[in-house]
């Protein structure tokens, strides 16, 4: 598992960064499976800058396949974008040790 807070070695803390940044659980869930306040797993979550970059990822993906209906002209250019997106989330993902 890689670490992400490595100043600190709360086991719930690692835990909590896993299972946000896989995207398997909310924010409500991961903390009732650690048994950790809600307001604990939001502070938590606004911590992590892996999961920062996983929402701003989402919305723009989000943004582009918009685009794609409204402009369908331009659908081809727009998928390519998603392709790169999903791409460089790959190598980050990877860079990071992150499964």
């Amino acid at each position: 598992m890689a670490k992400y807070y490595k100043y600190n070695k709360n086991p719930k803390r690692e835990d909590f960064a896993q299972m946000m940044i896989t995207g398997k659980y909310t924010q409500k869930e991961a903390a009732n499976a650690l048994g950790i306040k809600f307001s604990t797993a939001c502070r938590w979550a606004n911590e992590i800058p892996q999961l920062q970059y996983v929402i701003i990822r989402n919305r723009l993906v989000n943004e582009l396949k918009s685009l794609t209906l409204e402009y369908g002209q331009n659908a081809v250019e727009v998928t390519k974008l998603i392709s790169d997106i999903e791409k460089v989330e790959t190598l980050i993902t990877k860079s990071n040790g992150i499964q």
